[in-house]
């Protein structure tokens, strides 16, 4: 099936239009198409056997002189010695960064203890804090707080036990 008959299939091209747009036939367009192919394979052929061609001449000329041998050994040898120090670099650096990593683990452990501490230290000062409150309240030496403590907002200082137990303005 040629490429016009498939174009005219899906709908893509119609002969009468083709024919209108660029005067030619749609058989003739086919024929260009397919022209166009044959040149486009016959390039790629010729390509590919232009480089057959250069890669059997460069097995020819692919005969290493003696000053070159010694020239890749040297190359060889200092590839070599690079791998090496790469080598070498890469386990320092490993080393160094397992250690890094162990340290940083030890130091973070230590914060954590350390703020462990801290807030048992807090604890412990806000209970002795609370206890000398309470006691000093029930000594009497301290007054009661002036902040509320209660869902409405009053503070005990503001409650008086006449209005509490004084009935006598309220009706029901």
């Amino acid at each position: 099936m040629s490429y016009v008959s498939q174009m005219q299939d899906m709908g893509v091209i119609r002969p009468q239009q083709v024919q209108e747009r660029y005067g030619i036939s749609a058989e003739s367009f086919n024929d260009i198409q397919q022209k166009l192919d044959h040149n486009a394979h016959q390039r790629d052929t010729q390509r590919a056997a232009a480089e057959a061609r250069q890669a059997h001449q460069s097995k020819d000329a692919g005969q290493i002189t003696l000053a070159q041998s010694e020239l890749i050994l040297k190359l060889k040898d200092a590839l070599e010695y690079q791998l090496l120090q790469f080598n070498r670099f890469r386990e320092l650096t490993e080393q160094k960064f397992t250690s890094l990593s162990k340290d940083l683990l030890d130091v973070t452990m230590q914060l954590k203890d350390a703020r462990e501490t801290i807030h048992k230290i807090k604890d412990k000062e806000d209970v002795q804090v609370a206890r000398e409150r309470l006691r000093q309240y029930q000594q009497g030496d301290l007054p009661p707080p002036d902040r509320p403590i209660d869902r409405n907002g009053v503070a005990p200082s503001q409650v008086q036990i006449q209005d509490i137990f004084n009935c006598a303005g309220k009706r029901y």
